[in-house]
């Protein structure tokens, strides 16, 4: 036999070994969870149509094999097209529970999915692990098959495809284990923050979070309040949490008042975290109409999540006790110096996205959604030692009054008995 000859044979043979022993079919699998837990599971069987020369019985045998082995999970559609037969397997699910009793039922084991989802409920981070192939998800049809001698063939699949969508919308392939992490974050549409100085021994704050109906029904899948859960949990005691819902539009209220500002201080660093409220007297100020320092610093993502998506602008409000003297300093405004009503009036007409002041003691600063608020201002009051001194003032007023009065009433009365006595010296005379 030639040398040509025997190398013609030796491919004819490895082309029909190759038919004989490779795989007919592609498999694929892909799985989408979404924010809320649900999603659903889909497998897929494409086999083309020259292989089912090959199958005992055909497609009828093959189509009645997958019907009567088909996990309960599972519902099935055949789709017939002139490439081949593709048997669509969609496994529906509400929870991450529901996917793991159902994945079980189908591996015929324990799926040791293991699911997390961490972070507040505006800025979630999502781990996924899973020890299963996605040829695993295919077992008990190929079991079937062979079990059934329906062909000849020992390997009867030629390519295996995985893929993950996961709840940001991202998507991962999938060949072996699973490990996969995803951060998403649900929208907040408005954030104010109101502090009401006015009653500077009992300060009190309350903190508005506004969200779209939309994102509110996605955030609380399930039937409970996961935002009023996660509010009561990170702050406990001490604080009046509630819910408002009207107009398309669902709101969050956080409100505390403290007996005195330590108290107030250590409520408001749960939400503010590392930023600390705080007052103090300006050295050398007047005695009678001490001027006072106040500051304070708010950044959202430190208590609602580092990728925290706000839609509006920040609007932090705060309420004084006297006068409001000094500028605002935020993300836009930077001042030092105390400046008169005049002089902020003049400067928001330049500046009017950041600063304003409605009225007498009221500060409203609106910041970039997102970003860092911070707050200084210096406001007076009229102390105490005022009233004081007033009033010993006008207790010496009225003390003089009497006395002059009394003077006066005495020196005009000696007056009269003057004049009487010269008027009776004259009629004796």
């Amino acid at each position: 036999m030639s040398r040509k000859l025997r190398l013609v044979l030796s491919l004819t043979i490895i082309f029909v070994l190759t038919l004989v022993l490779s795989g007919c079919a592609k498999l694929n699998i892909e799985t989408k969870i979404n924010k809320d837990g649900s999603g659903y599971r889909k497998l897929q069987i494409f086999v083309p149509k020259s292989d089912f020369n090959e199958i005992k019985g055909g497609q009828p045998a093959l189509d009645e094999t997958i019907r009567a082995n088909l996990p309960r999970p599972l519902d099935l559609q055949i789709q017939s097209d002139s490439n081949g037969v593709t048997y669509v397997m969609n496994m529906q699910f509400s929870s991450i529970q529901e996917l793991i009793g159902k994945s079980d039922e189908i591996l015929g084991k324990s799926s040791g999915i293991i699911c997390n989802v961490s972070g507040s409920p505006f800025n979630q981070t999502f781990t996924y692990r899973e020890p299963n192939k996605p040829d695993d998800y295919f077992a008990w049809a190929i079991n079937a098959v062979k079990k059934a001698g329906l062909t000849s063939r020992s390997e009867l699949v030629d390519t295996t495809n995985g893929t993950f969508i996961l709840p940001s919308g991202s998507r991962a392939s999938w060949y072996g284990n699973v490990d996969l992490q995803d951060r998403y974050s649900q929208p907040i549409k408005h954030l104010s923050i109101n502090t009401n100085l006015k009653d500077i021994k009992n300060p009190s704050r309350k903190i508005e979070i506004t969200l779209d109906e939309s994102t509110a029904k996605v955030l609380n899948e399930g039937g409970t309040d996961k935002v009023l859960d996660y509010f009561n949990k990170q702050l406990g005691d001490g604080y009046q949490i509630t819910r408002n819902d009207g107009y398309g539009l669902v709101t969050y209220v956080i409100a505390y008042t403290s007996k005195d500002f330590d108290a107030f201080q250590k409520a408001s660093a749960k939400i503010f975290t590392d930023e600390k409220v705080n007052y103090e007297l300006v050295p050398n100020s007047s005695k009678l109409f001490p001027v006072y320092r106040f500051y304070d610093n708010f950044i959202p993502a430190n208590f609602f999540g580092s990728r925290v998506e706000i839609l509006e602008p920040v609007e932090y409000v705060v309420l004084y006790p006297g006068n409001q003297l000094a500028q605002v300093t935020n993300t836009k405004t930077n001042a030092s110096t105390i400046k008169t009503k005049e002089e902020v009036t003049t400067s928001l007409k330049t500046n009017t996205s950041s600063v304003g002041l409605e009225e007498k003691g009221k500060r409203t600063v609106t910041a970039p959604a997102g970003q860092r608020i911070s707050i200084e201002d210096r406001f007076q009051k009229t102390s105490p030692l005022f009233f004081g001194v007033l009033g010993g003032f006008g207790l010496f007023l009225a003390v003089l009054i009497i006395v002059s009065s009394r003077f006066f009433m005495g020196f005009e009365a000696y007056a009269r008995k003057q004049q009487v006595d010269q008027n009776d010296t004259l009629v004796s005379c």
